[in-house]
């Protein structure tokens, strides 16, 4: 059970690393994006919040974008 227990924190400590804060900006529309986090740039979007089958750890949102190899059909 100890063992389980490290590897989740470990696990959930690693991910934590992955984030990048994007702090607060203007558009050129002037409208303002606030700030926020979002994962590190890869190769992949498959580990992206914002791709299907994750979900947002900062504010509970799960992802829509398909996943690499998946298209849409609309």
């Amino acid at each position: 059970m100890k063992i389980l227990l490290l590897a989740l924190i470990s696990i959930f400590s690693m991910a934590s690393y992955a984030d990048v804060y994007v702090h607060p900006y203007q558009k050129n529309d002037g409208s303002t994006v606030p700030g926020h986090y979002r994962t590190a740039p890869n190769s992949t979007k498959n580990d992206n919040y914002s791709t299907q089958g994750n979900i947002n750890p900062h504010n509970g949102r799960e992802g829509t974008k398909p996943r690499d190899g998946q298209f849409n059909s609309n």
